[in-house]
């Protein structure tokens, strides 16, 4: 399966997006890196943009936030009230 995904990147790709962007990410993701999450926000040249990690503090710091999915899922929804 993980060789059928290798074609799929946004290499190139991340300094066409002009809409807001927010990127959220578990700090102890075992599947996907945190710092998978940071490279994105770094390549992404949209000046709205935030990266928001979440730690065994703040919870949600798991695989898709499965630990604290409430508070995440809130906060991505309030972020994108605000700019609609």
């Amino acid at each position: 399966a993980r060789a059928k995904f290798r074609d799929f990147t946004l290499d190139g790709l991340l300094g066409r997006v002009r809409c807001p962007v927010l990127v959220t990410h578990g700090a102890r993701d075992h599947m996907v890196p945190a710092a998978s999450a940071q490279r994105l926000f770094d390549e992404l040249t949209v000046k709205d943009k935030e990266l928001r990690l979440y730690d065994d503090e703040t919870g949600g710091s798991g695989h898709c936030s499965v630990d604290n999915w409430t508070q995440v899922v809130a906060y991505q929804i309030d972020w994108l009230l605000d700019r609609i």
